[in-house]
């Protein structure tokens, strides 16, 4: 129907960075949902523009665009997948906006609902997300670090995730370089660079000719 057509286009543009012309679409489609009483129409379009507010950086828009999606879709309760994705959102954009106290406790919420509903490459991302909200000023965070990263790669190891194997290397990198420990931390990081080279992905492989260069 008009409202899935008006979705996918809109994250479409999103996809290749027109989010202003994103956003458009997906007002045009809460404003139909509304229009129509269609409560589950308005959560995706409200969804949609958290995704496109949070690209543009504008985090407290896109806060409220998520907690107003989940108030949706929490009182329907049955999609547990989509409840799911936006407290992962919710911890992204906390923490792109700095709060990682409560960027942590969405990626936690997450991270068990996926865990419940045995979804394996959700959970991977589930843990990276969470290691990302620990900083390397005590001992028990930077433990949480190594910890959450490693669960993800276990399972990103057992479904052959090669992106995601290569994410998780990356990442031990720049935990072995935030200890100080700096062979493994080239180790991790020509590990990752391999991989992303084999794999074909540019940005990532720029991204870890950088951490290298540190």
């Amino acid at each position: 129907g008009i409202y899935k057509n008006l979705n996918v286009a809109a994250l479409g543009l999103s996809l290749k960075g027109k989010n202003n012309e994103a956003i458009q679409l997906f007002n045009v489609g809460k404003a139909y949902s509304i229009a129509a009483g269609n409560k589950k129409g308005e959560a995706k379009m409200l969804l949609g523009l958290g995704v496109c507010e949070t690209r543009k950086g504008n985090y407290k828009q896109a806060i409220d665009y998520y907690l107003a999606s989940l108030k949706i879709e929490e009182s329907y309760g049955t999609n547990k997948a989509q409840i799911a994705n936006i407290y992962n959102n919710l911890g992204v954009v906390f923490r792109k906006s700095g709060d990682n106290e409560q960027s942590r406790k969405y990626c936690r919420i997450a991270l068990k609902s996926r865990i419940e509903m045995k979804d394996s490459v959700q959970v991977a991302m589930s843990y990276n997300n969470l290691s990302n909200t620990f900083s390397y000023n005590t001992p028990e965070s930077c433990d949480s670090v190594f910890v959450n990263v490693n669960k993800g790669l276990a399972i990103r190891l057992k479904l052959k995730d090669q992106a995601g194997i290569a994410q998780c290397w990356n990442n031990l990198g720049t935990y072995y370089l935030n200890m100080d420990i700096c062979d493994s931390a080239l180790v991790y990081y020509r590990k990752s660079y391999e991989l992303y080279v084999k794999l074909g992905f540019t940005w990532d492989v720029l991204n870890c000719l950088s951490n290298l260069a540190e």
